[in-house]
């Protein structure tokens, strides 16, 4: 899928909210998208004005390896998602850079927290509208579990990744969430609305 259509999909999942005006923001800020992962992380990424968006990519572990596997040895669910939806996370940093440029880069911590509201605002979108990623459907999209959301203990400590410090819960090993608890008040926010 070209990055036309994959952007034009990402509007009609969620007609409701005009992304339209985010698009076009991030238009006459220069920024593009680079089909493929980027040359120095291999991954999707956003760095100066440029998404790279790799679009053969459905899960974490295809992107960070598979040694992020959960307690019990096995990969949750979470980690698994459309292509659109970790294309839907850069434009997330791409928005966010593009409103707050100055102290972008800086955050560090922050910036995936936007970026995370957007995923989890189309993983939402692809598990209400999209055939079998619903409950039960063979694609099934969970939340994905955010920068301080865990209340499992386990998933409070930090821990390091690349000399910058993460919650614990942010790696690939913090169990599923259904949307209800996702939603339900242990985070406090909603999927984004710029």
């Amino acid at each position: 899928m070209g990055v036309f259509w994959a952007i034009q999909a990402l509007i009609y999942l969620d007609y409701e909210f005009d992304h339209t005006s985010v698009i076009a923001s991030l238009d006459r800020d220069g920024v593009t998208i680079q089909l493929g992962p980027h040359p120095v992380w291999k991954d999707s990424a956003f760095e100066g004005n440029t998404i790279y968006w790799d679009s053969q990519v459905s899960n974490w572990n295809d992107m960070y390896g598979p040694e992020e596997l959960g307690p019990d040895g096995v990969i949750p669910s979470w980690n698994h998602f459309d292509p659109l939806v970790i294309l839907a996370h850069e434009i997330g940093h791409a928005s966010d850079s593009s409103q707050y440029p100055l102290d972008y880069w800086e955050r560090k911590l922050p910036m995936e927290l936007y970026a995370v509201e957007w995923e989890n605002k189309f993983r939402y979108m692809f598990y209400k509208k999209v055939p079998g990623y619903h409950e039960g459907g063979y694609y099934q999209m969970y939340a994905r579990p955010v920068y301080g959301w865990s209340t499992v203990d386990d998933f409070q400590d930090a821990f390091t990744k690349d000399g910058i410090p993460y919650p614990h819960d942010e790696s690939a090993m913090h169990p599923d969430i259904t949307w209800g608890e996702y939603f339900g008040g242990h985070y406090e926010h909603i999927p984004v609305v710029p």
